[in-house]
């Protein structure tokens, strides 16, 4: 959800106490006038910590609720109203609105792009696929509900017997080729270290082989989010639906209840790169944006050629790597 008249959050997010207010005496009340069976189900937020847990930063997870979506019209309606009784104590959750987030589809509409490419034409793959993501919405989209239609584009770049990288030190002509068409200033400052909103993914522990993400200012033609990354992670990530490595700290380690599960993860990621050894596994450099449906057509359309692959990637070969 979004609020356009609360400000002063922190990273955009809005903070508990705002969360707390809207759910006592917005969302609770309208469920339960729909739903009144579901009053147990729905707590005041204060009792929440009893059938809630909380991470180590201290934010309530878990426990979500499934709402019937034929009944989620009425439930909006009364949401609304709930407000409008209490809107002087409100004024900041008038106007709120929903973001829909369609998720399962990533890779559901590629194709490929020839690198000397005529900057203008559409490929008859590229107009398949335009077609594909116009379907999963609705093909009578209009130019302003294009405009608030948010997608990501990406590019994948591959060389035969390679594993590609990204050059850590070309984070700013990456992030440059990505926000193409942008006629302000491009700041170096934006990927630099520390920066709240850039972060830099250190591959295996070797610092000049990193990707990168980056939260962009809110400005006209920029894309409000940029990351670019190795494919080559993923292998060991999905290792046997275990995650090597992203939960080893020094307490997990040292406590003995936890030898045999490292002993295991250890053993596992330790097959899975010896398969990738023995089968050459390949890796990719891939490179996305999110930006307005209405622009998806011609993003990451230029800008990526020969001269950018081989100054902002490091390939290494395949057997070497693993």
């Amino acid at each position: 959800m979004f609020f356009p008249y609360l400000t002063n959050m922190v990273n955009n997010r809005v903070d508990e106490v705002h969360i707390a207010e809207f759910y006592d005496e917005v969302l609770r009340p309208a469920i339960i006038h729909i739903l009144p069976h579901s009053a147990p189900s729905y707590p005041p937020y204060r009792l929440l910590d009893g059938i809630l847990s909380r991470t180590k930063d201290g934010k309530v997870v878990g426990g979500k609720r499934l709402f019937a979506s034929p009944l989620l019209h009425d439930l909006v309606l009364q949401m609304r109203h709930c407000l409008q009784i209490k809107v002087e104590r409100l004024k900041w959750a008038r106007s709120f609105f929903f973001g829909l987030e369609i998720k399962g589809i990533k890779l559901s509409t590629t194709h490929g792009i020839p690198l000397e490419q005529d900057g203008d034409a559409y490929s008859p793959e590229e107009e398949a696929a335009w077609t594909q993501i116009l379907g999963l919405f609705n093909h009578e989209l209009s130019v302003e509900e294009q405009r608030s239609t948010w997608v990501d584009v990406g590019l994948e770049i591959h060389r035969r017997g390679f594993v590609l990288h990204w050059d850590a030190s070309e984070h700013h002509n990456v992030l440059q080729v990505l926000a193409h068409g942008y006629q302000g200033e491009f700041e170096r400052g934006w990927t630099t270290p520390g920066r709240d909103g850039y972060f830099c993914d250190v591959q295996a522990g070797i610092l000049s082989l990193a990707g990168g993400r980056c939260a962009l200012p809110h400005r006209a033609r920029l894309p409000v989010y940029a990351q670019w990354y190795a494919s080559e992670k993923a292998v060991a990530r999905r290792a046997d639906k275990f995650h090597p490595m992203l939960e080893i700290s020094k307490k997990n380690v040292l406590l003995e209840k936890n030898q045999k599960k490292l002993q295991r993860e250890f053993d596992n990621l330790d097959q899975v790169w010896n398969l990738a050894n023995e089968e050459l596994t390949e890796g990719t450099a891939r490179m996305e944006i999110r930006v307005p449906l209405g622009k998806a057509r011609n993003a990451l359309r230029r800008g990526v050629t020969r001269e950018f692959i081989e100054q902002c990637t490091i390939s290494v070969p395949a057997r070497r790597w693993w």
